[in-house]
């Protein structure tokens, strides 16, 4: 007071006060959730200065690219002698609908059987169906979030630099926060699209029913800005 300085006090929201700055940095360093404790921005700098890590995302619609750029990417920055990590969500998912063996995958192969029908799951059979019925998608989306973020931030832990999280579904699977709405947009051609499902095997019709089951570019670009 002495040197004109006056004290004001800034509470916190009541449903935060039980969070200390401590308590959001250790949660930080474990690769925690830690965007319901403090803003993006704040998110982004305790994990660039606690574990040395900024998050970018690389979405798009299918066939726009993401794996071609992501990979563009890694070979830019490593041969600049910089750290980069090529984190694709979709392996991840794979990986742990079809090969993990811990319990809680277990079971959740048992949910998804019961979801979709099914007896027994391999690589051909849950595709069919949850790309030919909108319902089973959702349902099928929302089984996997909570246990994919998990394997996200197990796949993340010890990993430094620069790490670029490619998933068609990053705003769709509400994992902007993830990447603290740091996104690369992807777009294609409708043309250049199709001609490239169609170089990956697909059928006219599986292109138009897995294209059906995406948001679109601009829906995408809508929820990235909205979230900015």
């Amino acid at each position: 007071h002495q040197h004109g300085v006056d004290t004001h006090i800034l509470p916190a929201s009541p449903s935060l006060s039980h969070i200390s700055s401590s308590a959001a940095k250790e949660v930080c360093k474990l690769n925690g959730n830690t965007d319901e404790f403090v803003p993006l921005y704040v998110k982004a700098q305790m994990e660039k200065r606690l574990v040395n890590q900024t998050r970018v995302g690389i979405t798009g619609t299918i066939g726009a690219g993401k794996s071609t750029i992501s990979k563009a990417l890694v070979e830019i920055y490593t041969n600049a002698g910089e750290q980069i990590h090529d984190i694709d969500i979709d392996a991840i998912a794979s990986d742990m609908v079809y090969n993990r063996t811990e319990p809680v995958y277990a079971q959740l192969r048992e949910d998804i059987k019961e979801l979709l029908g099914l007896s027994e799951i391999t690589r051909g059979s849950i595709g069919p169906i949850i790309f030919n019925q909108k319902d089973k998608l959702v349902a099928y989306n929302k089984l996997l979030i909570q246990p994919l973020t998990t394997r996200i931030r197990a796949e993340i832990q010890g990993k430094e630099g620069v790490l670029l999280f490619n998933f068609a579904l990053l705003s769709e699977g509400n994992l902007l926060p993830l990447v603290n709405n740091n996104v690369a947009l992807l777009r294609v051609g409708s043309i250049e699209q199709i001609r490239r499902l169609v170089q990956r095997g697909y059928t006219p019709e599986q292109i138009e029913r897995r294209l059906d089951s995406q948001y679109t570019y601009q829906k995408k670009e809508s929820e990235v800005l909205t979230a900015i």
